[in-house]
């Protein structure tokens, strides 16, 4: 059902949003061939073309400086490298860090040659002392196949040149390939059927195709210079980031031109949980303490918070979160993390207003969710907190319709599946 606050608030916004076929179904997708961009097969990257959509339009065209406060795999500052922008990205897990260093990083071609020929190297034979305490990979590998991964990755340390970074690059962007798991929904699903692929054929394709990949970007590069930041830090907190040394950064205040980004949405997904094989095997985290920590650092968009403290809180979020608690949902956690979430991005946004340029523009790309078949208008209340913050709205583009859980739509009325859409929030300051 749709709480009557809803409706209110879909009536105060319903003249500012608008349909947009340009981007739909081009925000992200599982299978595609973007090159660089799909170098780190994550399923909530943005594609090649969603990005060349925004980066092409006549917002950016006296846009100079970019920032994405929720890096990812790093492709709002590929396509900066790729336009000609300075780009600036923040995450706060090392293992984005990483994936989005090498992506924007600058090789040459006897890089890619050496870590290729690496590859048919054989130093050690056994690794078994190395294996992390993580039981995912006792569960999702067989013992020989984790002994040669980790004798590739122990082969990639001993290297003292940018081969090293290719090398640990394409084992951990296949490591999900060299499992007995897929990616299922929040998490990783065990698939008893699913066939080997050899480690080392593999490799040797995969850096090859990304040497490819990298001669066909540099020809259409408009960037000379390398400008190009990724950082590690907490989109709530932006003058608190570092470099991977620990060196303290900030971002330039009031001097960022435009703001591209998607947070996670609020569907309960933990990143680090999703990713966790490849947190653990890069050594991003070395103990289920560094683990849960890392997690909990996050954004509270899933169930696994230790934090509740709220300080903006939201007349709707509060409508749907007293439903929910006298409701049956799966965790009883839910209504604390709604509340969370919109407080986050609240945070955030306040973060946002602080190094934006008075004239520079942000697009927010969210999606709305349910709980209990009560539709959560994400955007809309992110149009909410942007205006408490000293945004006004410009736009809301709907890119698509989304949907939730099969046991959720067969209850939902058409009215609240209406609601469940994905949309790009356009914001300026006041």
């Amino acid at each position: 059902m749709i709480l009557d606050s809803i409706n209110e608030l879909e009536r105060k916004y319903s003249g500012m949003m608008e349909k947009t076929d340009k981007l739909h179904l081009n925000v992200s997708t599982r299978a595609s061939n973007d090159g660089i961009y799909d170098w780190f097969p994550m399923v909530q990257r943005f594609t090649w073309s969603f990005l060349s959509e925004i980066f092409k339009g006549e917002e950016l065209k006296e846009s100079q400086i970019i920032l994405d406060p929720f890096m990812g795999s790093g492709n709002t500052l590929v396509a900066c490298l790729e336009f000609g922008k300075k780009g600036y990205g923040v995450d706060v897990s090392p293992f984005f860090w990483f994936i989005t260093h090498v992506k924007t990083s600058e090789y040459s071609v006897s890089d890619f040659g050496e870590a290729i020929d690496e590859i048919g190297h054989t130093r050690v034979k056994k690794y078994d002392d190395e294996i992390p305490e993580l039981s995912s990979f006792a569960t999702l590998f067989d013992r020989e196949r984790l002994c040669t991964l980790f004798k590739f990755k122990n082969m990639a340390l001993g290297l003292d040149s940018k081969a090293k970074e290719l090398l640990l690059f394409a084992l951990v962007s296949e490591l999900i390939n060299f499992s007995m798991a897929t990616r299922y929904g929040k998490g990783l699903r065990k698939e008893k059927l699913k066939k080997p692929i050899d480690v080392e054929t593999t490799l040797r394709l995969k850096l090859m195709k990304m040497k490819k990949d990298y001669e066909l970007f540099n020809q259409k590069t408009t960037f000379l210079q390398r400008e190009l930041f990724p950082l590690l830090g907490d989109a709530r907190s932006l003058n608190h980031i570092t470099d991977p040394t620990g060196r303290r950064n900030t971002l330039p205040k009031g001097q960022i031109d435009c703001v591209i980004t998607s947070p996670p949405y609020c569907n309960s997904a933990d990143y680090v949980e999703m990713y966790k094989l490849e947190h653990w095997f890069l050594d991003c985290v070395k103990s289920y303490k560094e683990f849960r920590e890392l997690s909990h650092s996050t954004i509270r968009s899933h169930t696994t918070l230790n934090n509740e403290k709220i300080k903006w809180r939201h007349y709707v979020v509060e409508d749907v979160c007293n439903v929910l608690e006298n409701n049956d949902i799966w965790n009883r956690k839910i209504p604390i993390m709604i509340r969370a979430y919109f407080d986050d991005l609240h945070t955030c946004l306040g973060e946002l207003k602080r190094v934006l340029h008075p004239k520079g523009i942000i697009f927010l790309l969210v999606a709305n969710s349910s709980y209990g078949a009560i539709p959560i208008p994400t955007d809309l209340l992110l149009a909410e907190a942007a205006n408490s913050v000293g945004f006004y709205l410009e736009k809301i583009n709907i890119v698509r319709p989304f949907t939730t859980s099969g046991q959720q739509w067969r209850i939902m009325d058409s009215a609240s599946k209406k609601l469940l859409r994905e949309s790009i929030l356009i914001l300026r300051p006041n």
